[in-house]
């Protein structure tokens, strides 16, 4: 887990996830802005907004990175949530709930 204050203000917590298939994830949790967090996530690049993804009823903004990779955006009670990586999109939906939850996800999801 790491905790970083972003240039542009604001604070988030990250932590890492491998999937059984070896791919990554990080859950990115934080009271930045939105284009704090993408600025942040995309090394200052701009990230390319894909639209909405709906999991569960809840509304991810869904962008494209600068390395191609996915990087999902959604608000719960005031916290920003942040999902990337190179995952699957079915990996993704199961980070998502259960960051949406407060749940810890198992190894290999």
């Amino acid at each position: 887990m790491d905790r970083t204050s972003l240039p542009e203000g604001g604070r988030e917590v990250r932590v890492g996830y491998l999937t059984e298939e070896g791919r990554y994830l990080r859950l990115q949790q934080g009271d930045a802005t939105e284009e704090a967090m993408l600025r942040a996530e995309s090394g200052g690049a701009v990230a390319t907004a894909q639209g909405a993804v709906d999991v569960e009823g809840r509304q991810w903004v869904a962008y494209t990175g600068e390395r191609d990779e996915q990087i999902w955006i959604t608000d719960v009670d005031g916290v920003r949530l942040l999902v990337t990586g190179s995952g699957s999109e079915a990996d993704f939906r199961t980070l998502a709930v259960a960051a949406v939850r407060g749940e810890v996800v198992p190894a290999g999801g």
